[in-house]
């Protein structure tokens, strides 16, 4: 049975910590890195985690430039297949990967519902490879992708107010929007109008995934 990258640290600052303390120096001892003291076992395990996080956070960035330039450059295939095999990644480290599935789809399936919303009544025109009126793949990606945050670096949303996570929406969602038309993956006319039902979306769809998220984590 795979253990994450988590319990594969925990598992050896255990170790570390109950290693023989006679005059016989195992390699473990012979390491300048082997420490027995509480403190510094807390600060190798913490270290993980920040470094976890870090990979996860940068994952998810390297996805969303990727499907972005795609668009333009003729390599959504290319980045599909690289979110595919990040997707993969993921599953294979974390602790529960039933549960990411389970999240990556509710997520994705609120994804899609959302864009291609926001496509049908004019508010944003996305472009690349679509199924008929639908949000293009490119999207869906994302949104498995940003699913796969919820419960890593994204993990203090779930323990704030879901106030945070509504301001959190309200400010990048829009951001994220425009960005995407400034690198060509989209188009909208920047009014006060569109901002606002971009920002009031957001505001609505964070909250209700930080909520998802929740929920996934609590069942059995």
């Amino acid at each position: 049975m795979k253990e994450s990258f988590v319990q594969q640290l925990r598992f050896h600052c255990q170790g570390l910590a109950h290693a023989p303390r006679n005059g016989n120096r195992s390699r473990s001892d012979a390491n300048p890195y082997f420490k027995r003291d509480r403190r510094t076992r807390e600060v190798f395990l913490k270290f993980g985690m920040h470094r976890l996080y870090l990979i996860n956070a940068l994952g998810f960035q390297a996805a969303w430039w990727a499907c972005v330039a795609s668009v333009g450059q003729g390599l959504e295939v290319a980045a599909l297949i690289f979110c595919t095999a990040f997707a993969c990644a993921h599953l294979f480290y974390v602790q529960h990967p039933w549960q990411e599935v389970k999240l990556a789809s509710g997520v994705l399936v609120m994804g899609i519902a959302i864009d291609t919303l926001l496509q049908y009544f004019s508010v944003i025109h996305f472009y690349g490879w679509s199924l008929g009126a639908l949000s293009p793949f490119w999207l869906w990606a994302l949104w498995v992708m940003f699913a796969m945050t919820l419960n890593v670096s994204l993990a203090f949303l779930k323990v704030r107010p879901l106030l945070v996570s509504a301001l959190v929406g309200l400010i990048f969602g829009p951001l994220s929007y425009y960005a995407g038309t400034k690198l060509g993956a989209a188009s909208f006319e920047i009014s006060v109008i569109h901002v606002s039902v971009l920002a009031f979306t957001w505001m609505l769809a964070l909250p209700a995934m930080v909520l998802m998220a929740q929920k996934i984590a609590n069942t059995k």
